[in-house]
Parts: structure tokens; sequence; C-alpha cells
């Protein structure tokens, strides 16, 4: 019977196997995720923009015409200063940042792809 129970445990005490990752490795990977966080997050500030104008788009009946479409207008057109001035959503300058965070998520992303360090370089040889 003691058999039996030691047998139990000397199953359950073998040594768990670790991975060792290099610094670099974990850097470029933080980096990713980073990368990744930026492009999702300005992907959906941009589209939920676009949602937010295109789901208005039908109720506006006045514009500037100095805006290509309805769309555009109600995007980056505020609050118009008098009452009877046409009225947009002023998402403006949001939008603008939606699309900068894309841009630069996207940057991170294939600059990691790309991108070689002397080290990794120094690994491979």
């Amino acid at each position: 019977m003691d058999d039996n129970i030691q047998g139990r445990d000397s199953d359950i005490a073998q040594p768990m196997i670790q991975v060792k990752v290099s610094n670099v490795e974990q850097e470029k990977s933080k980096r990713v995720f980073i990368g990744m966080g930026f492009l999702s997050v300005g992907f959906l500030t941009t589209i939920s923009i676009i949602i937010a104008a295109a789901i208005n788009v039908p109720g506006t009946t006045e514009w500037l015409r100095s805006y290509p479409s309805k769309l555009w207008f109600l995007i980056f057109e505020g609050n118009g200063i008098f009452l009877d001035s046409p009225k947009g959503l002023g998402l403006g300058p949001f939008f603008i940042i939606g699309i900068l965070l894309f841009v630069v998520g996207v940057v991170m992303l294939l600059w990691e792809y790309f991108y070689k360090t002397k080290k990794e370089e120094k690994d491979r040889i």
C-alpha cells in the first residue's frame, strides 16, 4: 500500500520543463504587442467614428459645400456658432488621432518583422 503512494508521489514530483527565452525575444514580443494595441485601438476609433457619422447622414439636410460629402462634414465639422448654421459631430481630432494610432501600429509591426538586431544576427551565425 505504501508502494502505491510512493509511486504516485514520484509521478507528481517530476521537474517542470522551463523554456528559456532571451531578453531580445522578450523585448521584441513586447513591442509587437504594443504595436498590435496601437493598431487595434486606432482601427476601432476610426471605424466607430465612420459608423457614427454614417448613421447620422440620412438625417442631415444641410451641410457646408466646402466638404466633399455629408460624411466628411459630419466627422470634421463641430457645432456651428450660430443657431442657423449646419451642425456636425465634431469628431475630426479623434478621427485623426485614430488614424495616427493605426499608422503607428502598422509601422511598429512592420519594423519588428523586418528589423534584425545585432544580437539576433550573431545568434543566427
